[in-house]
């Protein structure tokens, strides 16, 4: 019977790939681990044209209703909602500002990414509950604009 010589991990290593391995790209072949990846970038921007789409679906009858576009901010409680419709509101921004306060991480201080995320998505609440104004079929709300942005 031949003794054979087995090395683990653990004990002294014998080869400088044992010694200090290379740190493996993350999510490409020219990608190291300090470079940030672009996915939650793209993932924001998509929900966001999502949101947007939901927002001013259907895309037909624009009209100018000779009102200020900012008229609902300054408006009295909503005569109908329901709690569904704010846990709605509250739930589809959501996935916006996790997305926003991920692609905005390198944002210097503990706090700042997500300060920032709920600011860009209270702006694009606002510019959308703005852009309702001009399609009959959607109420623009400040209630649904309170709600987003506590989602986001």
């Amino acid at each position: 019977m031949k003794n054979v010589a087995i090395e683990w991990p653990f004990m002294t290593p014998s080869t400088p790939e044992m010694i200090s391995p290379k740190p493996e790209p993350t999510s490409g072949p020219n990608q190291t681990p300090d470079q940030p990846t672009l996915l939650p970038r793209y993932l924001a921007l998509a929900y966001a044209a999502l949101i947007v789409y939901a927002s001013l679906h259907p895309f037909t009858g624009w009209r100018d209703p000779g009102v200020s576009p900012f008229l609902f901010l300054d408006a009295a409680w909503p005569r109908y909602w329901t709690v569904f419709d704010l846990l709605i509101n509250v739930l589809a921004y959501l996935p916006l500002g996790f997305l926003l306060a991920l692609t905005l991480r390198r944002l210097p201080g503990r706090w700042l990414p997500a300060l920032a995320a709920l600011l860009l998505g209270a702006a694009i609440s606002f510019a959308l509950e703005c852009l309702q104004t001009w399609l009959p079929s959607r109420v623009p709300s400040n209630v649904d604009l309170a709600s987003n942005s506590l989602g986001s």
